[in-house]
């Protein structure tokens, strides 16, 4: 018996390198999201807004017992003065700035 490892691939034995680099393969195209990205400053910008929205939720949460999602969205517009843009109920990365002292401390807060 040869010294390399051996091992079942779909049913035949095969050496564990084939096996290993056949699984180890990309299959199909891949986005890279490095720095040569062009929209790379929308993508770290809407990832920025999704992790303030969490952090909203936190302190939201901590004031009130229950989650409601109008509640919430009023809430958000009372308290930073923004109005987040609803889709068919759910909740997008896009919004609306009704007050701009109240969204300056959203920004000086949660950036």
């Amino acid at each position: 018996m040869p010294d390399e490892a051996w091992g079942r691939y779909n049913g035949k034995v095969k050496p564990l390198h084939q096996i290993i680099n056949k699984s180890m393969t990309v299959k199909g195209t891949f986005q890279d999201y490095d720095d040569d990205d062009p929209d790379i400053k929308f993508r770290i910008n809407r990832d920025k807004f999704w992790r303030q929205l969490k952090n909203l939720r936190t302190e939201y949460n901590e004031k009130f017992e229950n989650f409601d999602n109008d509640t919430f969205m009023k809430w958000i517009e009372d308290t930073y003065g923004l109005r987040i843009i609803m889709n068919n109920s759910y909740i997008t990365d896009k919004y609306d700035i009704v007050d701009e002292k109240k969204h300056l401390v959203f920004l000086l807060k949660f950036s």
